[in-house]
């Protein structure tokens, strides 16, 4: 009677891992043959996702599959009514500690230290991005989002829009040049799904109280500012004139 045969460990490690991988194969070719769970969408569903390709990038990169960019101009509105509301309250103590918190978040990341999104907060050190840049970002997303909730609705969208507003302060970094036809263009790399929810869970998370006392204040100016108009906007009656 023959002894059975004795399996390796990296025999059998191997085997486990083209199993492993015809088992991913297989999901894959299963889930792609089903249709993309978004309202309205006919496309077939990306990789192991539950939405086409199209609605997966948004539900990655904005929070949603109905997300999308938020580009500057769109609350150039907002950030000019920040820009004021923080030189007023410059020496304000919230306004320093957040200041101060970001700052040590950017020289944190610079040295090396293990915090939230690193290579993102060491891109940004290297590129000259302050404390108060970060903040004036931050507040301008928090009023666009209170003035506008049909367009972030919930703090997951929030978290995207905070992370995606304060790492899109700068030009992404270029990690390879590709050629269409003879013109040269660069690729740049994204910033990682993970960073990407963590870095808007944490400064939600550590500035809300500030930024819903911000909003309030601006409010309160905009009110006294609109109620002067009105003031001054009224008639003198006949019998104060005379």
């Amino acid at each position: 009677m023959k002894k059975p045969q004795k399996i390796s460990p990296s025999s059998r490690m191997k085997t486990r891992k083209k199993e492993d991988r015809e088992t991913v194969y297989h999901r894959i070719s299963r889930n792609n043959a089903k249709q993309c769970d978004c309202k309205d969408c006919y496309r077939s569903r990306f990789a192991l996702s539950k939405y086409c390709r199209v609605h997966h990038y948004r539900y990655v990169t904005y929070g949603s599959p109905d997300g999308r960019r938020i580009p500057p101009n769109e609350y150039s509105h907002e950030e000019q009514l920040v820009t004021d509301f923080l030189k007023k309250h410059v020496d304000h103590p919230a306004i320093k500690s957040a200041v101060a918190w970001f700052t040590t978040w950017l020289t944190d990341a610079r040295d090396k230290k293990p915090v939230t999104g690193s290579s993102e907060f060491y891109w940004l050190y290297s590129k000259g991005v302050e404390g108060i840049d970060c903040l004036k970002r931050v507040l301008s997303i928090w009023l666009y989002a209170h003035n506008h909730p049909h367009r972030l609705p919930g703090d997951v969208r929030l978290d995207y829009a905070l992370s995606n507003a304060v790492t899109g302060l700068v030009s992404r970094p270029p990690v390879g040049t590709h050629y269409v036809g003879k013109e040269k263009r660069y690729t740049y790399r994204e910033v990682s799904i993970v960073d990407r929810r963590e870095i808007g869970v944490r400064i939600r998370r550590t500035l809300f109280n500030l930024c819903e006392n911000a909003v309030r204040g601006i409010e309160k100016e905009l009110d006294k500012e609109y109620q002067m108009t009105v003031n001054l906007s009224k008639p003198f009656d006949a019998e104060e004139t005379n």
